[in-house]
Order: C-alpha cells, then sequence, then structure tokens
C-alpha cells in the first residue's frame, strides 16, 4: 500500500465535490431565459436524473475515494487500535498478510486526467463567472465569452468534467485499490457501487448532449458573434477531434 494515495485520493474527492457543485448563487426567478430546444425524452431524462441520481452519484463516488484513503492509511499501520477498529469494519483482519493496497500505473494515470480536469473546470468557472450555470440557460446580462479555455474549444467545462469523472473511474477500479484488492467487488455494497457508476456515465452522457443546444441558443442569442466565433473555435470538446 502506499501512504501517498491518502492526500490523492482526499483531493480527488474534494476536487469532484467541487466541480460538479455549481460555482455561483442560483439566478433570481424571472432572470434567466431558460432553453426548451430538446425533446421531450432528453427533458424527461435529465429531469429524472437531477432529482434522484445526484445525491446518489455524490455519496458514491465521493465516498468511495475517501473510503479507499481511510484503507490505505489503516493498513499503514495495521497493529495500531485506530487501524485495527477500522479494519475491523471493513471486515478485513491484520493478522492476514496477504490483503495490500498499492499504486498502480493505471491508478498515477486516472488522478492525472482528474487533475488536468478539474484545472480546466475551474478556469472555465472563472472565466464565466456568474454566467456559469448547470442550466442551459441565457442570463439578461450575458455575454459570449469566448476568452481563456473558450478561445480553445467551445464547451470546455464539459472536456474538463469528462476527465474528472473519467480520471476517477479509472484511479476508483485500478489494481491495488480497496475495491479490486478488498473482495468489496463481489458484495452487495460492491454491485450497488457498480449500479450508481453506471448511473453517473449515463447522467454525464446526457449532460455532454447540452452541448449542440446550448449552441443553438448561443446562436439566437449573439447571431452573427457567435457565428466569428464558431468559425474561429470550430471544436466543442477537444481540438482538432471533436
Amino acid at each position: 500500500m502506499s501512504l501517498i494515495k491518502v492526500p490523492v485520493l482526499v483531493a480527488a474527492a474534494l476536487s469532484f465535490q467541487i466541480a460538479f457543485t455549481p460555482p455561483a448563487p442560483p439566478s433570481k426567478k424571472g432572470e434567466q431565459k431558460i432553453a426548451e430546444d430538446k425533446s421531450w425524452v432528453i427533458k424527461l431524462v435529465e429531469r429524472t436524473l437531477n432529482k434522484y441520481a445526484l445525491a446518489p452519484e455524490r455519496v458514491v463516488i465521493v465516498g468511495g475515494l475517501l473510503a479507499e484513503a481511510v484503507a490505505n492509511y489503516a493498513l499503514a499501520a495495521p497493529e495500531s487500535p485506530t487501524s485495527k477498529m477500522i479494519l475491523g469494519f471493513y471486515g478485513w483482519r491484520s493478522e492476514s498478510n496477504t490483503l495490500h493496497l498499492w499504486t498502480s500505473l493505471q491508478f498515477v494515470i486516472g488522478m492525472l486526467l482528474c487533475a488536468i480536469g478539474i484545472a480546466i473546470r475551474k478556469l472555465c468557472f472563472l472565466e464565466l463567472g456568474r454566467h456559469f450555470t448547470f442550466e442551459v440557460a441565457i442570463l439578461d446580462d450575458h455575454k459570449l465569452v469566448t476568452t481563456g479555455p473558450y478561445s480553445i474549444v467551445r464547451h470546455p467545462s464539459y472536456t474538463g468534467g469528462a476527465l474528472i469523472v473519467l480520471g476517477i473511474l479509472i484511479g476508483f477500479w485500478s489494481p491495488g485499490s480497496w475495491w479490486m484488492e478488498g473482495g468489496t467487488i463481489g458484495t452487495v455494497i460492491g454491485k450497488v457501487v457498480i449500479a450508481v457508476w453506471m448511473v453517473k456515465l449515463v447522467h454525464f452522457s446526457v449532460i455532454l448532449s447540452r452541448a449542440p443546444t446550448e449552441d443553438v441558443v448561443l446562436h439566437k442569442e449573439f447571431g452573427k458573434v457567435w457565428e466569428e466565433y464558431a468559425a474561429r473555435v470550430p471544436y466543442l470538446y477537444v481540438p482538432g477531434v471533436l
């Protein structure tokens, strides 16, 4: 096992929490023009996932990362009273020498992707300020932001979010992790965690599908200015690719 994983896992948990928490207070009633350029099916799926899936996703992903951090900490000194109590709660026994955790290359890659993702996402928060909303909407004083990460792709916040989710997913299920080495994956808890992760991937895919809708709304609002911007920055998420 590696104690260096403990602060990294805690940082990943905080990153997820920050990245998927609205950076600005909700706009006042009547201040937004909400876009409705989506099919009723997409609206229903998105509304349902936002209402019922957000809390379980947060609990499982943030809680899972913190549980992994605690497991690494306890196994660093398994004979201490605190570690024995923690390991007993986890269902492990300190006399077993076969259970150990380590830092794999897959974990390192996952955490690097997560770090890049939170950096991009945070830059987007700073660049848009109060105009960064979690809804497809136009505020009364809305301006078309084309600087910072928005000068590279038109929807960099989604790129950052995708890197965070992908990075945590890769690290979460990496060799040497508690979830893979402790036998948790085969338990009821493990199956629930897998199910919630599957919901998260579907949920984020629905969120990614907002980008074309946002472009339609911005085009209607800013007209030729948006057309010139789209000509300069033709890619949605990844320069030269997509």
